[in-house]
C-alpha cells in the first residue's frame, strides 16, 4: 500500500524547513515510517553543480554562492532547463517515488511548485506559463497527498535569512508562490506563533496518515 506524500512549500524565511522537520521528528516519535527529504538535495548532483558553477548559482542546502547569470540565449536556457527537469526526475524516482511505493511516508521540504516558482523568477515568464510549467512537473512527480504552503511578507523571510538577495526579487518571487497556489493547499500564515503553526501541521498530517493507514 502506498505511503503519504506530504509537502512543504513556500519563500526561503516562511518557515518550512522547520515545520517540515518538526513533522518528520513527531510522525518519527510515534512510531509512523517517515523519510525526509530537502527536495533541492538534486542540486548537489555533479552534474547540477557543474553547470550552476558555470552558467548561475552554486546553491547547497546551507548557502548560496552567486555567480553569473545564465547567458542570454534561447538555446542554452531551453536546454538548461530541460537537464534541470531530468535531473530532478531521477531524483524523484529514487528519492520520493521508491519509498512512497513501499509504504514509506514522505515529507517533503520543497517541491515541484518552488522549481516552478524559480524557473519562472529567473526567466521573466508571464502567470500562464509557469502553469503550465507547474502542469508538466505534476505529471512527472508524484502526486502529494498534502501540501502546506507556507507564507510571510517578503520583510519577515528577509530578516530570518541572511542570504535572500532582495526584498524586490523576495516580493516577486511571493506573487508568483500566489499565482501557483492550488485549492487543495493548506495555507498558513508562516507569521503566527510557532507552536500553533506545528499544531496545525501536526493535525492534518496525522488525519491524512490515519486515513491511508499507513504506519
Amino acid at each position: 500500500m502506498k505511503g503519504s506524500l506530504i509537502v512543504f512549500t513556500g519563500l526561503d524565511g516562511s518557515g518550512k524547513s522547520t515545520l517540515s522537520r518538526y513533522l518528520i521528528e513527531s510522525l518519527n516519535d510515534h512510531g509512523i515510517s517517515s523519510g525526509y527529504l530537502w527536495w533541492y538535495s538534486a542540486e548537489n548532483s555533479i552534474l547540477r553543480r557543474t553547470m550552476r558553477y558555470f552558467y548561475g548559482n552554486d546553491k547547497t542546502e546551507k548557502k548560496v554562492i552567486k555567480k553569473e547569470k545564465l547567458p542570454e540565449s534561447t538555446i542554452i536556457q531551453t536546454m538548461y532547463q530541460l537537464v534541470v527537469l531530468l535531473d530532478y526526475q531521477r531524483h524523484t524516482i529514487l528519492n520520493v517515488w521508491l519509498p512512497l511505493i513501499m509504504g514509506k511516508n514522505m515529507v517533503c521540504d520543497r517541491y515541484v511548485y518552488d522549481i516552478a516558482a524559480s524557473f519562472t523568477l529567473e526567466f521573466h515568464y508571464p502567470c500562464d506559463k509557469a502553469k503550465r510549467i507547474l502542469r508538466l512537473l505534476n505529471k512527472l512527480s508524484p502526486e502529494p497527498d498534502l501540501v502546506f504552503f507556507v507564507d510571510v511578507p517578503a520583510e519577515i523571510a528577509i530578516m530570518r535569512k541572511d542570504d535572500i538577495p532582495s526584498k524586490e526579487q523576495h516580493e516577486k518571487l511571493r506573487k508568483i508562490y500566489h499565482d501557483l497556489v492550488e485549492d487543495d493547499m493548506i495555507s498558513i500564515d508562516g507569521t503566527r506563533n510557532l507552536d500553533e503553526l506545528k499544531e496545525i501541521v501536526w493535525e492534518n498530517a496525522y488525519k491524512q496518515i490515519s486515513r491511508t493507514g499507513e504506519y
